[in-house]
């Protein structure tokens, strides 16, 4: 039979044997990474490097290039941006990561007044017949304007936009899906409230085939805004 001492030493142990267990508990999380990828939007730099807190994680980054999706711990890291093969920064700024995100960084502006901007790609699965759209404004000098999709050549002159007012530096988000209602949906932006003056064009078939379209569309000139 066991005598108290005995009890009392066998309580004593197993906190000890537990302590050097990786358990889950309100003390003791796994890391989950967030993801991030990189979009250059700077029109007069031919590449930059991107650094995150200090180490150059994506370099020679050309302008319109987009990077893969890079893994960090969900905590506050730096992001700076130098032109490739210079040494002094552009611009720089701290970003808290939240654990399982995924998030897209955009350097945009000219190298004279640069700046960075983090956007929550976090979205919902459209259903069929439909699709998902996101537009930033990040265009150097550009003034707000507006997004219409439509069937290609369709006047715009009555059609309310599909997307208003997207300042610079600014993000639409991504809204709820819009429906696909011809075989090729153009997008057209234009100056707000400006419907005939159309700056920037580009369709794409709506088959099935394409329900994911990730590639930046990044004005070189911001005429006539």
């Amino acid at each position: 039979m066991l005598n108290r001492r005995q009890i009392l030493a066998g309580l004593f142990a197993l906190p000890l044997t537990l302590a050097g267990c990786e358990i889950d508990t309100i003390n003791s999380f796994p890391t989950k990474a967030a993801h991030v990828r990189v979009v250059n939007a700077i029109p007069n730099a031919s590449a930059v490097d991107v650094k995150v807190d200090g180490a150059a994680t994506w370099p020679a980054l050309p302008f319109e290039g987009m990077t893969a999706y890079s893994d960090f711990s969900n905590e506050t890291h730096t992001f700076s941006v130098t032109v490739t093969g210079a040494i002094s920064t552009l611009t720089q700024a701290n970003f808290n990561l939240a654990g399982e995100a995924f998030y897209t960084l955009i350097a945009f502006g000219p190298v004279e007044a640069p700046a960075l901007l983090l956007l929550s790609d976090a979205t919902i699965t459209p259903s069929a017949g439909r699709f998902l759209l996101r537009v930033a404004n990040a265009a150097a000098g550009a003034a707000t304007f507006d997004v219409y999709i439509t069937a290609p050549g369709a006047a715009l002159d009555t059609l309310a936009p599909n997307l208003s007012s997207i300042s610079y530096g600014g993000s639409t988000g991504f809204p709820d899906p819009f429906a696909l209602s011809a075989k090729t949906m153009s997008i057209r932006m234009s100056p707000t409230s400006q419907r005939t003056s159309v700056s920037m064009q580009s369709s794409w078939p709506s088959s099935s085939a394409i329900c994911k379209r990730e590639r930046p569309m990044i004005k070189r000139s911001v005429s006539p805004f």
